[in-house]
This record gives C-alpha cells, sequence and structure tokens, in this order.
C-alpha cells in the first residue's frame, strides 16, 4: 500500500522527469529550427513518462513517443 509520503516523492519524481523532459523537447526543436505545435511538448513528456513507468528503456521510450507525437500531431 503506497503512503502519502510515497505518492508526494513520486510525484515530485515525475514533474522532476517532465520538467527535465520538456527542457530536452523545448532544445531539439530550438535545434531544429521548428516550433512546435501547443501541447506537443507535453504530450510527448507524457507519453514518454508512462513509457517509462510502464518499464520501457528510455531510448525506447523517447522513439515511441516522437512516432506517437508526430502521427498526433501530423508533422
Amino acid at each position: 500500500m503506497a503512503t502519502a509520503d510515497g505518492l508526494a516523492q513520486s510525484s515530485e519524481d515525475e514533474n522532476a522527469i517532465t520538467t527535465m523532459c520538456l527542457l530536452g523537447f523545448n532544445a531539439a526543436m530550438a535545434n531544429a529550427g521548428k516550433t512546435p505545435p501547443a501541447g506537443m511538448g507535453q504530450f510527448t513528456c507524457q507519453c514518454f513518462l508512462d513509457q517509462v513507468n510502464a518499464g520501457e528503456f528510455i531510448s525506447s521510450a523517447q522513439s515511441k513517443c516522437q512516432a506517437k507525437a508526430g502521427a498526433h500531431y501530423d508533422i
């Protein structure tokens, strides 16, 4: 059974991962000279977090979520 402290730590960890993911996403878009559609960064990073939480390797989660975001936002 999860404790309140455990849930709070988990939430803090997920927020930190999402923040780092968004920083990486924004940097990659800037380096590519592209402006992503509104919401694409959050969509991609939520996908990444979900994949990693499901046990996916980081590199695999990145590839899958880039593809999903590209399909979702039709780019």
